[in-house]
């Protein structure tokens, strides 16, 4: 659909090239999308039949990206958002996938919002500060699942 120009050498998907593609065009990310939402949905509805069959635990967590814009939250008897503050956000995207600002933008931008997320979401979690205080984040959350 994107053509050779979205591999690599070996075969394998150049992620930032797709990026590029799909990023800075509402229609190539739009065919992206219907590409990949049935196989995204038949693999996390076969996840979580195997996560009911083979453990015994009360509680999963599975982490979705675009978990709403999918609409894949009604398989789930609750969702958990991990909320961070805008540039924060903005800035460990750039830094993760070693991407521009432009870029980076037109990522964010291409999903819901994290306002919208949490509005939408049973719980929230801040994730705006370091690894400790997620941590206590998670912790005050347990209890109340």
């Amino acid at each position: 659909q994107f053509g050779k120009e979205v591999l690599l050498p070996n075969g394998t998907l150049n992620r930032q090239k797709l990026s590029a593609i799909v990023f800075s065009d509402r229609n190539e990310l739009d065919k992206l999308d219907k590409i990949t939402r049935p196989l995204i949905k038949r693999e996390i509805l076969q996840t979580v039949a195997e996560v009911k069959r083979s453990t015994d635990k009360t509680i999963s967590i599975f982490e979705i990206p675009l978990l709403f814009e999918g609409n894949y939250q009604n398989y789930f008897d609750g969702v958990i958002s991990v909320y961070v503050e805008p540039q924060i956000q903005l800035h460990r995207l750039m830094r993760r996938n070693a991407i521009t600002k432009e870029v980076a933008l037109e990522q964010i931008n291409s999903q819901m919002s994290m306002d919208e997320k949490k509005e939408r979401a049973d719980f929230v979690i801040d994730n705006s500060e370091d690894l400790a205080h997620l941590q206590e984040e998670f912790d005050r959350l347990v209890p109340k699942l």
